[in-house]
């Protein structure tokens, strides 16, 4: 409660600027999510800088995003450009036949849009291809081939924390 007192109590002659240290730190989790709006529409009023190790709240209330990295700015932009900028394209494919999965991803692995995979501990598999479209396109020709069912086939993209650890090379 302190904590919402405090940013009312910020707001409340309608700065220009105002500055946040983990605003949603205290809330508890449905907090942030029921407030994206009051975020939102502040926003257009009001230049709101904070900071926060919660970067969901980030992705979900900001349009910009500045990443600093022991002193030194790595990335100062809108989170869509962060996006296009380090993220990577990448699929995760499910099977029915668990059993298939290695035999699957070698085949995958000499495919000339693959550029890193691994096997997750469900037996899924998670693609790094260098053009989704088609490699959507040949991993759904290849299981066909060999008469395996997908289960999901999912285009990824990559969350802002993801983004984050590229940037600051973790």
């Amino acid at each position: 409660m302190k904590q919402r007192l405090g940013i009312a109590q910020a707001l409340i002659n309608y700065p220009q600027v105002i500055f946040l240290d983990e605003p949603t730190s205290a809330f508890g989790p449905c907090w942030p999510k029921r407030n994206i709006g009051f975020n939102k529409n502040l926003s257009d009023e009001i230049t709101v800088f904070f900071s926060t190790h919660i970067l969901s709240d980030v992705e979900r209330i900001c349009d910009n995003v500045l990443i600093i990295d022991k002193g030194i700015k790595k990335f100062d932009g809108k989170i869509t450009e962060a996006k296009s900028l380090y993220n990577t394209d990448s699929i995760e494919i499910s099977i029915y036949e668990k059993d298939k999965i290695n035999q699957m991803y070698e085949i995958f692995a000499r495919e000339n849009w693959f550029v890193d995979g691994r096997i997750l501990e469900d037996k899924s598999i998670n693609l790094v291809v260098k053009n989704r479209k088609i490699a959507s396109f040949r991993i759904a020709t290849i299981l066909s081939d060999n008469k395996i069912s997908i289960e999901r086939l999912i285009p990824m993209e990559l969350d802002l924390e993801t983004i984050f650890m590229k940037v600051v090379g973790e």
